[in-house]
């Protein structure tokens, strides 16, 4: 794969002679911060008496006991609102606008009443609770008639939604996502429908229409590009917790997570629809009800009886006697070997092996060893980059699914639902997760909170971030309280020395208390004696391998430098900021560093595409996919790659370090009609998981995936 911002422009080719040939592979058709002192919401389930610390949070403990309706301040379970939306009329367009639903004597609307009767109407519509559309999902051409509660997604589920078989008459009608319910409750309506007055947000719908009123809703294939893939939002990812239904004491209610969703889209739901289609869920939170984790105490790796032969025995015996037909390579098996051997002689550890050789599941086998076989459950914190959050919790899930492991991420509503149902169990005050995965953001800035646990392992993913013993993540970090201690990088020693000794002090305080132990290796004459012996003093807290080294198999690495020249339109720009900054430039003393650097920032620019870097007064017109050509010399030769790849039915990775070529590079691929999926830091999670997850179907037809080589670096698997 190829970086788009690492081609070199130096040839003198012009730009028709390479549109020209260009042309011949032109296919026939076409974060909010959180302040440590910031009162949180506590409940009995909010923190452990075994896990806080002597000194932190003693004023929030005295108010554990308080009103613990907190927990409910972001849940809330709204009514089932029958008369609203599931018993509508669908007689005629009017329907909606009728009220005969709430006729005492069931006269039709178009009979004439007293006005003591239509003041007691309006009365009983005014207490009618009101429903809130949150957003309009997707449009379609529908049945007309065929709007309201039966068409929702859990009624066809169940059977209780019959299509209609002949259309004589169709109307645009609009899938309507409802407030504080989840999407399996989306129904489709007209617009007649939502105009009814207990229906609030008919805004969102004008916003809606405007925005797409010049779509042609009988093209299937535009109306299938638009809409938003609910499917992926309708199954449970896991089951919070559970009371009774205030309408029907006898009856319990569950509040739900769904998948790829956050959990402030969590919602209560009833008995009947999780136990008619999420048993596999419900038994596995009624699991967890009885499952804690009890408190770890150093006293039982004391009590342990450690052989490192018969731990190499008992690994290669629970490799080759994995059910699922998961077996880790022999490489893999002497890096989890070396991790439980560095954990029960306390020495905390780099594990340095080069990306791509599987760090993720050696973690994961580490942790998942002492759980089956040492009965210490945890408690562990993990801190990962969030691109890679949701690759973690997917591995656990394959390689450790015993393990209960929570995703701490999210805005302020999804992370107070967390600490209330996810951490601590209110009854026991006892711990409910074996794994706690986060982000760097998070950690840092709910420090309060995770320095308040007493870990047994905390591992970090990526861990070269905190390479800088001076910076306030590394402090923060630095004052947890852990067992043991796991860095996981594939570059440990990136610039110094002393980015090195910042990672040793960090897992062996004691060991590397002074940077000179590793400096000193620095100012050896002979440089190579000098690497020799550090790499002896250090050998016990790194584990190091290559694919060279351990995997045979891998085919070479290729890699091709192509030079391009720049387009005239290029040229042209190119002059025109060396021009507008001449003054700057030609300054031979006192110059501006800062200036300097943006000057060559715009150049470098003005070399990916002219569109980057064009005056205020010029307007470039960008209607079909030549037009994006003439801006880039490096585009005229991707372009021709690109055709000539996707006729051979390859898949591309395309890496940028500007996210603005990203957008340039999307127009044209969308010009193309090249599927393709994006990845870059200003996507969220949730859209980051969905573009990784459509790459690696089954099936897929993405062809191309662009990413930004900050967020798209960091140890992502794409097949």
């Amino acid at each position: 794969m190829q970086n788009f911002d690492h081609i070199i422009n130096e040839s003198d080719e012009q730009d028709s002679s390479l549109l020209e040939t260009a042309s011949e592979y032109e296919p026939e058709s076409e974060h909010e911060s959180i302040d440590c002192d910031q009162d949180y919401i506590l409940t009995d389930e909010s923190y452990s008496e075994d896990y806080l610390s002597d000194d932190s949070f003693d004023e929030k403990r005295k108010r554990k006991n308080s009103d613990r309706k907190s927990i409910f301040k972001y849940i809330k379970r709204p009514a089932l609102k029958t008369k609203s939306r599931f018993k509508k009329t669908h007689s005629s367009s009017e329907s909606s606008a009728e009220l005969s639903e709430w006729d005492d004597d069931g006269r039709d609307d178009s009979a004439e009443i007293s006005e003591s009767e239509e003041a007691l109407r309006k009365e009983k519509v005014e207490q009618e609770p009101f429903e809130t559309i949150e957003k309009v999902v997707k449009v379609r051409k529908g049945a007309k008639g065929d709007i309201g509660g039966s068409t929702s997604l859990y009624m066809k589920l169940i059977g209780k939604y019959v299509e209609p078989t002949e259309i004589e008459e169709s109307e645009d009608q609009y899938l309507i996502k409802w407030k504080d319910w989840s999407y399996l409750h989306c129904t489709w309506e007209n617009i007649d429908s939502l105009k009814n007055p207990n229906i609030k947000g008919f805004k969102k719908l004008e916003n809606y229409i405007k925005k797409y009123e010049d779509y042609d809703l009988n093209d299937s294939e535009l109306i299938e590009s638009i809409k938003e893939p609910i499917h992926e939002y309708t199954s449970i990812d896991r089951v919070l917790a559970s009371r009774l239904d205030a309408q029907c004491p006898e009856k319990m209610e569950y509040l739900c997570k769904w998948k790829c969703l956050a959990y402030e889209e969590c919602t209560w739901e009833e008995p009947d629809l999780v136990e008619t289609l999420f048993m596999d869920s419900l038994n596995k939170f009624r699991v967890r009800q009885t499952y804690y984790i009890p408190p770890f105490d150093i006293r039982y790796l004391s009590n342990i009886s450690y052989n490192k032969d018969k731990l190499s025995k008992k690994l290669e015996i629970l490799n080759n006697g994995n059910c699922k037909g998961l077996k880790l390579r022999d490489y893999q098996v002497e890096g989890v070997k070396w991790l439980i051997h560095s954990c029960l002689i306390r020495n905390s550890v780099i594990l340095a092996d080069e990306m791509g050789l599987g760090k993720t599941v050696q973690i994961i086998k580490y942790i998942d060893y002492f759980n089956s076989e040492f009965n210490i459950g945890g408690p562990h914190l993990i801190i990962v980059p969030l691109s890679t959050l949701d690759t973690w919790v997917k591995h656990f899930s394959i390689w450790a699914p015993i393990l209960h492991v929570v995703a701490f991420i999210g805005n302020a509503k999804s992370r107070e639902i967390i600490r209330a149902y996810e951490l601590i169990d209110q009854d026991s005050s006892r711990l409910k997760f074996n794994v706690l995965i986060t982000t760097y953001e998070w950690v840092f800035k709910e420090s309060c909170l995770f320095s308040s646990y007493n870990w047994f392992s905390m591992i970090i993913d990526e861990g070269h971030k905190i390479k800088n013993e001076n910076s306030m993540l590394y402090q923060a970090l630095y004052d947890f309280k852990s067992y043991h201690r796991i860095l996981m990088t594939g570059t440990p020693l990136q610039n110094s020395l002393r980015e090195l000794w910042s990672l040793l002090h960090f897992i062996m305080p004691h060991k590397f208390s002074d940077p000179n132990i590793i400096e000193q290796y620095a100012e050896y004459a002979d440089k190579q004696q000098g690497y020799e012996e550090l790499k002896s003093h250090i050998s016990e807290f790194i584990l190091r391998r290559t694919k060279k080294d351990v995997e045979k198999s891998l085919p070479p690495k290729i890699e091709q430098i192509l030079r391009v020249d720049m387009t005239n339109m290029q040229k042209k720009y190119y002059r025109w900021i060396l021009t507008k900054n001449y003054e700057e430039l030609s300054r031979e003393r006192k110059g501006n560093i800062g200036g300097f650097l943006n000057i060559i920032m715009e150049l470098k620019k003005c070399c990916n595409h002219a569109d980057l870097v064009q005056p205020e007064n010029q307007q470039f017109y960008t209607d079909d996919v030549n037009s994006l050509l003439i801006g880039s010399g490096k585009l005229i030769l991707l372009d021709k790659l690109l055709c000539r790849l996707h006729q051979n039915k390859s898949r591309v990775l395309i890496f940028s370090q500007m996210v603005m070529m990203l957008d340039i590079l999307s127009q044209y691929l969308t010009k193309r009609h090249f599927n393709f999926q994006r990845l870059d830091g200003s996507m969220n999670e949730a859209a980051r998981n969905r573009s990784i997850e459509h790459f690696n179907s089954p099936g897929s037809t993405d062809f191309c995936f662009l990413l930004s080589t900050r967020a798209g670096g960091l140890g992502i698997n794409l097949v």
